[in-house]
């Protein structure tokens, strides 16, 4: 639109705004999802945060400063600082396969290879399994160090539904939470089928073992994280 307004014109910027605002991918609700030109890839930037703000982060310094370092090595994305005015991607950029063969373009899959998927998972397992989620490396000049200043996902709330029965429900949750309900029903069963395979036990009281159950919520965390489902957006 910006080369050619439709009548010849380069540099309509009235024109551009226009197909914007107006396109109708991203007005109508009722598109059918299952067409292979509507989504996007969710950029890594996105997902990290998709996460932050998702889950209830609790750091008992009070302090939730983050340098973001490790999150730039592993995915190539970190805020203010992209390679060029342009983005940390191009906007005509095509992956090889089917899309470029349509002629489409997804421009945010200029930041996926071999290094970044596998360190997509393996920084999951850091931020969830091991409960970093926030690089903090120490004190500014002047400030008081606080016990526990380092930042953790309280999910204790959450043990109660990691019975095999109330599975589903979590599974409900974190598909609305992280992915807008846009699971698919095989995505959710296959994820369901790995979480009830990992140890699991109550005590006399109806009480989960606590490391059972966190270890149960936060696989289902990472599988969902990692799923084509989430992603795609759609």
């Amino acid at each position: 639109m910006f080369n050619n307004n439709g009548s010849g014109v380069r540099g309509d910027l009235k024109a551009v705004v226009r197909a914007v605002l107006l396109d109708l991918e991203a007005r109508d609700c009722g598109i059918d999802q299952t067409l292979s030109t509507v989504g996007a890839l969710r950029e890594p930037f996105l997902r990290y945060m998709n996460l932050m703000r998702g889950l209830p982060l609790t750091t008992q310094g009070g302090v939730y400063r983050n340098v973001m370092v490790d999150l730039f090595s592993r995915l190539e994305q970190k805020p203010l600082n992209s390679p060029s005015v342009f983005n940390f991607f191009q906007p005509d950029f095509q992956p090889d396969g089917e899309l470029k063969t349509q002629g489409k373009f997804a421009s945010e899959f200029q930041l996926v290879n071999s290094q970044t998927v596998t360190a997509y998972v393996n920084v999951l397992g850091k931020w969830l399994i091991d409960d970093d989620p926030v690089e903090y490396w120490g004190l500014f000049n002047g400030e008081i160090y606080k016990p526990h200043q380092d930042s953790k996902f309280n999910l204790v709330a959450d043990y109660a539904f990691t019975h095999n029965d109330k599975i589903v429900q979590l599974l409900d949750k974190y598909n609305l939470l992280f992915a807008g309900g846009k699971l698919s029903a095989k995505t959710l069963d296959l994820i369901r089928s790995m979480v009830v395979k990992m140890p699991y036990s109550e005590g006399a009281n109806g009480v989960p073992n606590a490391d059972q159950a966190y270890r149960r919520v936060r696989l289902m965390l990472v599988l969902i994280l990692t799923s084509p489902d989430y992603l795609i957006i759609r």
